[in-house]
């Protein structure tokens, strides 16, 4: 049976001598930094490293109060979290962008394209009016 050297208490950390997952990957001197209902994240004796709490054997599981039944409700809270996140950053950078907004946003492709052949090189010519052709 796996026991973990500590619990976590005020500054105290959990930690274990090893801990190996259900994949066969052992990590040792682990100490956990951070956990959540999905992961575990700890330093150990050649870096840091989070896993999935699904990816670790069933004794382990129990120490951090995870229950399986419960992961598909919170990898979906997840996922809408992360995904409210991204808009919310674009909606910022959006409208950073529209501050800035010195004339009109470039649009691609133009109305108008020209281009000629020079040697080994070719250059283009773009306009923003089918008139500037």
């Amino acid at each position: 049976m796996l026991l973990p050297l500590g619990i976590c208490r005020g500054d105290e950390s959990l930690a274990f001598p090893s801990l190996t997952t259900k994949q066969g990957v052992t990590y040792q001197a682990v100490k956990v930094a951070r956990f959540d209902a999905m992961e575990v994240r700890f330093t150990h004796a050649t870096g840091v490293a989070t896993v999935r709490l699904a990816d670790l054997p069933v004794e382990v599981q129990k120490i951090f109060g995870y229950d399986p039944r419960n992961e598909s409700v919170l990898m979906s809270a997840k996922q809408q979290e992360r995904a409210r996140a991204i808009i919310e950053e674009a909606d910022k950078k959006a409208k950073a962008a529209a501050a800035l907004g010195a004339g009109s946003p470039l649009q691609w492709p133009p109305q108008a394209c020209r281009y000629w052949p020079t040697g080994s090189k070719l250059f283009f010519s773009i306009s923003s009016s089918a008139n500037d052709v």
